[in-house]
């Protein structure tokens, strides 16, 4: 991941350094739609229970991340300044359910009992601006700054059953990429992608009608390589 990151920078700034003197650059100004796949690391801190949750039931301290594979597909316009530089819009969406990860929930009433817990992350959408700068005649080194919404599903197994919740956090989302020309209009990519999402309550409804208010954070982060079209 750190070197495909710091590949993406060396890209940009020698984009960047380069002086444009060969009128037959491709450019990559108007719309364009694009699907890719990659490995998503995604990862929830829980920070305990807020002021006002039963003083009888806590999460342990963190929670493990996930890791697997994603998926996401976009469109968006692609304006060129001029034969180097380039400000662009877009909206992503992944449709691929993101990978679960665990936790450990546990109750006192004196009695203690645990649950073993789990996360995923559905429906995640970003949306975003791009200004970029040319690399070569058919090459695009960019920039990513957006905002960002998801829907992240918990559930409780176990010695404690508790009913899953959904919350919905968002927040700022940033990024870099990299867009060659294969052929035609056709171009292939290469992105990586952080998201942060901000606080959220999630309510954990037990089957005794039990209530736990816990404050989490969350961020994911993704590696992509796709194809796309430039119309």
């Amino acid at each position: 991941m750190k070197r495909l990151i710091s590949l993406l920078f060396i890209l940009f700034s020698v984009g960047a350094l380069a002086q444009s003197t060969d009128s037959q650059k491709k450019s990559f100004e108007g719309f364009y739609a694009q699907a890719g796949v990659g490995y998503q690391t995604t990862n929830i801190t829980y920070s305990g229970v807020v002021p006002g949750a039963p003083s009888y039931i806590s999460l342990s301290p963190g929670s493990s991340p996930s890791h697997g594979i994603t998926g996401n597909v976009g469109a968006g316009y692609t304006y060129s300044i001029n034969d180097r530089f380039s400000i662009g819009a877009g909206a992503e969406y992944y449709p691929v359910v993101g990978p679960p990860g665990n936790y450990t929930l546990t109750s006192c009433t004196p009695g203690c009992s645990t649950g073993n817990g789990s996360y995923h992350t559905q429906n995640m959408y970003n949306l975003f601006v791009t200004p970029g700068i040319s690399v070569g005649n058919d090459g695009l080194a960019y920039l990513k700054a957006g905002y960002t919404r998801t829907s992240v599903k918990t559930m409780v197994q176990g010695a404690l059953p508790i009913a899953g919740t959904v919350s919905n956090p968002s927040g700022p989302s940033f990024g870099i990429g990299y867009k060659q020309y294969i052929a035609g209009n056709i171009y292939g990519f290469a992105e990586y992608n952080y998201q942060i999402y901000q606080k959220t309550t999630t309510i954990f409804q037990g089957a005794s009608g039990l209530l736990l208010y816990n404050s989490n954070q969350s961020s994911v982060q993704n590696l992509l390589v796709g194809l796309g079209y430039k119309f």
